[in-house]
């Protein structure tokens, strides 16, 4: 089926050939693994173990679990760690290894200012979830991410402001290091985005500029306050290096100046989500344009003396959507059938060809 599906696409093979090339001499510490999202969160006991095996044996060897304050905390006082245990336990048992997203403060636990508009989240009562995360994962959890793409009001939950996130990271990495020592803390996992003039998005290189701003000089360095930064460099529809102002793939050399420039450093960039959607919604691409950008990726990231891990987004579409984008970022659709992008991947990830 490989050898089928990489002549009945030559653009793919070239690509394959040329960039693998390019790549050889390159050293193998980028990982590769994958980032489900909360789908992972929600299947059935038999099938999150088919796909935490088939990830294995494709090649991946990472797995980025949400662990949500929202979902495990619905009700004040009333923490339920089951759906997570469950999750972390077969994640581990498959032979992967964690690195858990703690995000999202429950409906309870939210604040507003005095016109209405959204607060960010209280930095101590979102730490002392992180805390008890990681004390109860020490063990299976080897780095923990502060937050999703804080740039953006969609996930930040309030207009985006990088002294209020640099606020959260400074109360939780802490808590994160006192419970578990030995786990790295990566921050950021900024969206690609624009300084709108409503605020609803920044940049990623301006948040990172005014989110180090917010530190003091000695939280700056890599291993203070945190480990790694950390960016979701979507390039879709473009490959990665194409030079478009928007492709945040390419801007990844720009981003780690910006860091180093605010006094942060060699700090490590780990790509913590990247792929692009197929199905029939306009922001798609043909299926086999996605094993292009999803090889291209990886080994542009291989060259790039920076990166650590990459975890693509996703492994399997959640459902039959077409017309969904965010439902087809798979590599493996709902039904089981395997996408060009699994094939090439599997390639890309064979020990004898690239080490990744």
């Amino acid at each position: 089926m490989l050898l089928v599906a990489l002549l009945a696409a030559p653009l793919v093979g070239g690509a394959l050939w040329q960039a693998g090339r390019r790549a050889a001499p390159a050293d193998a510490r980028t990982g590769v693994g994958f980032s489900p999202g909360f789908e992972l969160l929600s299947e059935p006991v038999p099938a999150l173990r088919r796909d935490l095996r088939a990830m294995r044996e494709l090649g991946a060897r990472r797995i980025r679990v949400d662990v949500s304050w929202a979902q495990v905390e619905p009700v004040e006082g009333q923490r339920d760690w089951t759906t997570v245990d469950r999750v972390v336990r077969e994640a581990r048992a498959a032979g992967l290894e964690v690195l858990g997203l703690l995000v999202y403060e429950p409906s309870w636990a939210r604040r507003f200012g005095d016109a209405g508009a959204p607060l960010p989240v209280d930095p101590d009562a979102f730490a002392g979830f992180a805390a008890e995360a990681a004390s109860r994962y020490r063990d299976d959890v080897t780095a923990w991410e502060v937050w999703n793409e804080p740039n953006t009001d969609r996930f930040w939950g309030a207009a985006p402001d990088p002294a209020a996130y640099a606020a959260v990271v400074r109360a939780t990495s802490p808590a994160l290091r006192a419970a578990a020592p030995e786990a790295e803390v990566v921050v950021g996992a900024l969206a690609p985005a624009r300084n709108l003039g409503n605020g609803a998005t920044i940049r990623p290189e301006t948040f990172v500029r005014d989110f180090y701003s917010a530190l003091a000089p000695e939280e700056r360095a890599p291993g203070v306050l945190f480990d790694a930064l950390s960016v979701h460099p979507y390039s879709f529809p473009v490959r990665p290096t194409a030079g478009v102002p928007w492709n945040t793939f390419a801007r990844l050399e720009s981003i780690r100046a910006t860091a180093e420039e605010a006094g942060g450093g060699d700090v490590e960039i780990w790509l913590t989500e990247y792929g692009a959607p197929t199905g029939a919604s306009d922001r798609a691409v043909g299926e086999w344009r996605q094993a292009l950008l999803v090889v291209e990726g990886l080994l542009a990231a291989r060259r790039l003396d920076f990166t650590g891990p990459v975890y693509l987004y996703s492994y399997r579409d959640p459902r039959a959507a077409p017309q969904d984008f965010e439902a087809n970022f798979g590599l493996v659709t709902d039904a089981g059938r395997r996408k060009p992008a699994y094939w090439a991947l599997r390639l890309v990830l064979a020990p004898w060809w690239s080490g990744l």
